[in-house]
């Protein structure tokens, strides 16, 4: 299936395959253009920063007009564009928005992507093999938002979050495995 600009990200663009014709496929999933939001990490050059989404870091090239404003790092951002494949993955970037001042915009951002793979995705995506790394979003009863550094799991009510006054949230250290 053709879609304009899913959301994804960074690890899943990784195991995308590009098929020679501008198109890439991810699963039964074939798009151009990608829907991204993550920390800029560094600028490489004035047309090249690196983005971390917690998933992992890409390169994104900047056309004249974005190159005008400042990306410094630690800036919170959403990029839509043509997703490349050189000697290295890179977003060739057709918007750009700084969206530092929305203090919560990475939590929505964790739940927009598991309501869009829940919803749109799951039957496109490869599922993941048994004794592979788990993919957050392959199950409806996780809700996993990485805030702070932290994951917080709806499902469990063992704890109760100080980030957020969520009802059955638990928090998950780093590296924890969420069963």
């Amino acid at each position: 299936m053709k879609l304009r600009a899913p959301k994804l990200l960074i690890a899943e663009l990784q195991a995308a395959v590009h098929t020679g014709d501008g198109y890439a496929m991810l699963g039964q999933m074939r798009f151009q253009r990608v829907w991204l939001q993550g920390v800029v990490v560094s600028s490489l050059q004035d047309s090249t920063i690196l983005m971390d989404d917690g998933s992992g870091v890409i390169d994104l090239f900047l056309k004249k007009d974005h190159q005008a404003m400042s990306w410094s790092p630690g800036t919170y951002i959403l990029v839509t564009g043509r997703f490349c494949e050189d000697s290295v993955l890179f977003i060739e970037v057709h918007k750009i928005v700084d969206l530092s001042a929305c203090p919560d915009r990475e939590a929505l951002w964790h739940l927009e992507l598991l309501e869009c793979h829940e919803k749109f995705y799951k039957e496109l995506l490869p599922q993941p093999k048994r004794g592979s790394k788990r993919n957050p979003f392959d199950t409806k009863q996780e809700m996993l938002v990485r805030v702070s550094g932290a994951l917080i799991n709806a499902d469990d009510g063992e704890k109760t979050s100080q980030i957020y006054s969520m009802p059955n949230a638990r928090v998950v250290a780093s590296g924890e495995s969420i069963s």
